[in-house]
């Protein structure tokens, strides 16, 4: 008999009430233990009804319960890399990156993991709020096998009394002498000044190449979760199968993308929160910056001034001078408005 039919039948044999809520109570437990959204409701209770567990401040939307269930099948070692790309303000630093971690480490408290973003204070506040989360009575409550090192008091390296870590860097940082069960990236790039930028790109490939990737223990996951700013960033080096230079078949075979879109068949991903008058108006400011941060396209698919299918290339004998008066010539130039000396150079082309 599942649990909820028996607290049913209780309740209808007029079993004793306090009896019924121990149940209750003991069964909300487990959902929270098995599950990472009954974990984010519970530990995010309601301000107006603290005492109230089944009150919560987070409300979940049907692209949550996506998120929830890829996190919960890499928990589970069913999938190994999981991508997550999806438009700002939408919940997935909540759930994958602050309720995901202390979840990871209440189930199994000897874990390691390492998680990453753009710079290292960004990375401690993100190490900050899980501590936070793993030092709550509720957090106890529900993983009372799981506590903090006495003196762990350091944002950036979170230690618990199984020897388990939870370490947050930024991206570059070092992570020797540390592996991970779990390697958890979340937005590697700020902004479009920093994803403009192939010096910064390259860096940020390397280190995730080179140290970050290196770290993995037998059998670990590997988790991107990030909002698109350019189609070379690092899930486009990784998944774009039309970027020559990185892309790698075998890798590419390996990962699990759930890519959730701001706008899909016409209707909003989130319209209790950000409906279809409000993109909209995001995609009349700037269609660049709508399809890549809203859309996970960086570059739409039918160019934002010029068509791939309207570029045709000739053999330089087919250039005649007929053909080239018919040929209408564009000039372009990509500017690098900077003194610092580690910027892309100023390029022009005709």
């Amino acid at each position: 008999m599942e649990a909820e039919e028996l607290i049913k039948h209780l309740e209808q044999a007029g079993e004793d009430v306090t009896k019924i809520k121990a149940l209750q109570h003991y069964i909300a437990l487990k959902k929270a233990q098995d599950h990472i959204l009954d974990f984010t409701c519970r530990t995010m209770p309601h301000p107006e009804f603290p005492n109230d567990p089944t009150k919560s401040l987070y409300q979940v939307a049907p692209h949550h319960r996506l998120i929830a269930e890829a996190l919960e099948k890499v928990e589970r070692g069913e999938i190994k890399r999981l991508a997550i790309s999806m438009p700002p303000r939408h919940g997935k630093s909540e759930l994958a990156s602050k309720r995901f971690p202390a979840w990871l480490m209440g189930r199994k408290s000897w874990r390691q993991v390492i998680f990453a973003t753009y710079n290292s204070d960004f990375a401690k506040d993100f190490g900050g709020r899980v501590k936070d989360i793993m030092s709550t009575q509720e957090f106890s409550n529900i993983f009372p096998d799981c506590q903090l090192k006495a003196g762990s008091k350091a944002k950036e390296k979170l230690e618990t009394s199984a020897d388990g870590v939870a370490a947050f860097v930024g991206r570059g940082g070092s992570v020797t002498g540390r592996g991970a069960d779990f390697l958890i990236i979340d937005d590697p790039l700020k902004d479009r000044e920093e994803a403009e930028s192939m010096l910064i790109r390259d860096k940020l490939w390397d280190w995730y190449t080179s140290t970050a990737y290196t770290r993995l223990m037998p059998g670990g996951a590997i988790i991107i979760i990030m909002t698109r700013w350019h189609e070379d960033d690092l899930l486009g080096r990784i998944l774009d199968e039309d970027n020559e230079k990185y892309y790698n078949p075998e890798e590419a075979a390996k990962w699990t993308y759930l890519k959730l879109p701001a706008i899909k068949d016409g209707k909003a991903l989130w319209p209790e929160r950000y409906g279809l008058e409000f993109l909209e108006g995001v995609k009349r400011n700037s269609v660049r910056d709508f399809s890549a941060l809203y859309q996970q396209e960086p570059s739409p698919e039918d160019g934002y001034f010029f068509r791939r299918q309207d570029l045709i290339g000739y053999e330089a004998h087919e250039l005649t001078d007929t053909k080239l008066k018919e040929m209408n010539l564009y000039a372009a130039s990509d500017h690098a408005v900077s003194q610092k000396q580690d910027r892309d150079k100023t390029c022009m082309g005709i």
